[in-house]
C-alpha cells in the first residue's frame, strides 16, 4: 500500500488515512495498521501529490517556485504536506497563499521585476552600456537601484556579455522570466 503513495513512511499515511476519516481494520503486532483495501482504493484519487523538496543555495524563491507551492495548496494538500515536502518553512506557505487568496497575485522578489521591459529596453537599445550606465538610465526613468542589486537581477533574469562585450539575453531565460503567464489562474498577472 505504501508503494501507490507519495509517503516514505507508515506513519506518514497513517496520519493522512485517519485525516480523511478512514480508520483502520485493526493492528498487527499493536505497529502495522490494516485498512479495508476498497475504502483505501477510493482514498487513493484524493492522495496528495508527490513534491520534489526545493534545494536553495539563497534564501529567496522565485515567483516560479512559489507558484508551484501555491498551486500544490489549491489542489488540496496541507499546508503542512507541502511545507515539509518541499523544505520551506511553514510560515512562507501560509504567507504566500494568504496573499495569493486576497491579492490573486504572486509576488516576486525583487522591484525590478516590475521594472523588467524597462531594463530590456535600455539593454536592447545599446547593448555596449554598462551596468552603471544602466543605472543612471534607470534612474533617469524614475527607478533608483543600485549596480550591486542590478547587476544579480541580469545575471538571474539570464543577461551575459558576448565575445563583443554586448549584452544579451539567454533564450530560456527570456521565455520564463519575460513571460507574463502564470500557471494559476487568469487573474495571477504581474
Amino acid at each position: 500500500m505504501l508503494a501507490k503513495t507519495p509517503f516514505n513512511a507508515h506513519h506518514g499515511m497513517n496520519r493522512w488515512l485517519r485525516s480523511r476519516g478512514i480508520e483502520p481494520e485493526f493492528r498487527l503486532g499493536g505497529k502495522m495498521s490494516i485498512y479495508d483495501r476498497v475504502q483505501f482504493d477510493k482514498a487513493l484519487s484524493s492522495q496528495p501529490t508527490v513534491l520534489q523538496k526545493l534545494v536553495k543555495k539563497e534564501r529567496l524563491y522565485s515567483r516560479e517556485e512559489k507558484t508551484q507551492v501555491i498551486e500544490a495548496v489549491l489542489k488540496g494538500d496541507s499546508i503542512s504536506h507541502v511545507s515539509r515536502a518541499m523544505g520551506i518553512r511553514h510560515s512562507n506557505v501560509v504567507a504566500w497563499v494568504k496573499e495569493y487568496r486576497t491579492s490573486g497575485q504572486i509576488k516576486g522578489n525583487s522591484q525590478l521585476e516590475r521594472h523588467e521591459s524597462a531594463l530590456h529596453s535600455i539593454v536592447k537599445e545599446n547593448p555596449q552600456l554598462g551596468r552603471i550606465d544602466i543605472c543612471r538610465r534607470l534612474q533617469d526613468e524614475g527607478i533608483r537601484v543600485s549596480a550591486g542589486v542590478l547587476s544579480r537581477f541580469m545575471k538571474k533574469s539570464g543577461y551575459f556579455r558576448n565575445s563583443d562585450g554586448r549584452l544579451r539575453r539567454r533564450l530560456e531565460a527570456v521565455r520564463m522570466v519575460g513571460s507574463n503567464e502564470c500557471a494559476l489562474p487568469a487573474r495571477c498577472k504581474r
